[in-house]
């Protein structure tokens, strides 16, 4: 768990500092979907409202939140690159750590997400916004690829097409000087 963590880890610290938000109003995106852009004790937040979905994404230095909102339904994700994870549903947690043994630690998550409405919405919202290059949609697909990981949903590179093959794929991360088999692919 700690590599394919860490991993997603640079890519969310990597992709969404400040300087890639600009400070602006809410716009709309993907439809009735829109963006807002705001700061919290100096860390940038991003918050996507459509489909039914409240998406909500804090970053600090260390750190990422991410908290997911339907009808009914809440799912909380608190991930630090020292391999701390919280993820929550409906008020229930469990507490991950990086040497916990990952097959073990992802049905543990399944079984506290199975049927949930935020997460299949916010699986929508995603793909509704496949196509959008801006670095708010890019941060809201890092985030559903940090929330695969923990629920144990991984996309190998046999599974994608070569960026060659498809002109909207984009590499989300690099992490030292060679690709590992799980680098993530929007």
């Amino acid at each position: 768990m700690g590599r394919r963590l860490k991993l997603v880890m640079a890519l969310l610290v990597g992709i969404v500092t400040p300087s890639a938000w600009p400070e602006a109003a809410p716009r709309p995106a993907g439809g009735d979907t829109t963006f807002t852009f705001g700061w919290v004790k100096d860390e940038p937040t991003l918050k996507v409202q459509g489909r039914g979905i409240t998406f909500f994404k804090r970053v600090g230095r260390d750190r990422v939140s991410i908290r997911v909102e339907a009808a009914g339904d809440v799912v909380e994700l608190d991930a630090e690159l020292s391999g701390a994870i919280r993820v929550g549903r409906k008020g229930r947690y469990l507490q991950l750590q990086m040497k916990d043994n990952f097959e073990a630690s992802v049905v543990k998550v399944q079984k506290l997400m199975v049927g949930s409405r935020a997460l299949d919405g916010f699986e929508g919202m995603v793909a509704s916004l496949a196509s959008s290059e801006t670095p708010q949609a890019r941060s809201l697909r890092s985030s559903h690829a940090l929330l695969n990981v923990v629920r144990g949903v991984m996309v190998t590179p046999a599974a994608r097409p070569p960026v060659s093959a498809s002109p909207g794929a984009s590499r989300a991360t690099f992490l030292a000087r060679e690709e590992v088999p799980f680098a993530c692919w929007a």
